[in-house]
């Protein structure tokens, strides 16, 4: 394979997918699995549903960021690969909130093999705005990641336990005790965020149209955007209407958040 181009780095990353189809049985996608943090299986959202459609389209701008590829290093300074596989299908929603994704971790008769599935949810699927998805399945490829680490004999969860926890559970987890390297709150904001928001910039003429760009410094237009400053200190609360202007380093910090219960003291 050297002798036609391949780098050691590339035969190597090779070999390691083959291996890992044989013990997993999973069918890994070459091409996106080479641009993606892990092995991963898109057999189950290759179709042409409105819904694989739309999911595909995400997807493969969201693999156009440099930094997705060596998202495990700079949010978790490992490089441990895994096995994923996407499938598309309803995710029970609860407490008036919003599930786009869930990761649960798949168990083999062997302790050494580990495949996650992650689930995008299919009922909010085709409403869910290009960036939400987009930080969604983020979020979904780090629980991934998680779950495998919680697994390891290190700290040997059980797998029903891990799949029982949300993506902030699993990061309270791991980052209370199971590493001296980070904390809960280094892991936030020096890690994960600065890794999501640079993805996010890496992607944003994709991500976004022209004219939804533009309209983010022109507020005043019909359907402009705008970002408030934060609400009137009054009884009771009320929007403030001070508009200031939009800053997407800010807009991008708000979503690397989405969906995560999580106190910071500073």
């Amino acid at each position: 394979m050297q002798e036609n181009g391949y780098t050691p780095e590339n035969v190597a990353w090779i070999k390691q997918l083959i291996n890992e189809t044989i013990k997993t049985g999973l069918s890994f996608d070459i091409d996106k699995s080479f641009v993606s943090p892990f092995n991963i299986d898109m057999s189950a959202v290759s179709g042409t549903t409105p819904e694989e459609v739309k999911f595909n389209s995400i997807y493969n701008k969201v693999v156009t960021s440099p930094t997705f590829k060596q998202m495990f290093i700079n949010v978790f300074g490992d490089n441990t690969k895994i096995n994923a596989k996407f499938i598309i299908e309803e995710i029970p929603q609860t407490n008036n909130t919003t599930i786009y994704g869930l990761c649960q971790l798949q168990p083999y008769s062997s302790p050494n093999v580990l495949s996650n599935i992650i689930k995008i949810d299919k009922s909010h699927l085709l409403d869910t705005s290009d960036d939400v998805l987009a930080v969604a399945i983020i979020h979904e490829c780090l629980h991934a990641f998680l779950n495998v680490k919680l697994r390891n004999p290190e700290i040997g969860m059980a797998i029903l336990d891990i799949n029982d926890m949300k993506f902030d559970e699993c990061i309270n987890t791991y980052y209370n005790g199971f590493t001296g390297n980070q904390n809960q709150h280094d892991f936030f904001v020096n890690h994960m965020t600065p890794t999501i928001k640079q993805i996010l910039t890496e992607i944003k003429n994709t991500l976004y149209t022209p004219q939804q760009i533009y309209l983010t410094t022109h507020p005043e237009l019909p359907n402009g955007v705008a970002i408030h400053s934060p609400m009137d200190n009054v009884i009771p609360l009320q929007p403030s209407e001070q508009v200031i202007p939009w800053n997407w380093d800010d807009y991008f910090t708000h979503l690397s958040f989405m969906g995560i219960t999580v106190l910071l003291i500073f």
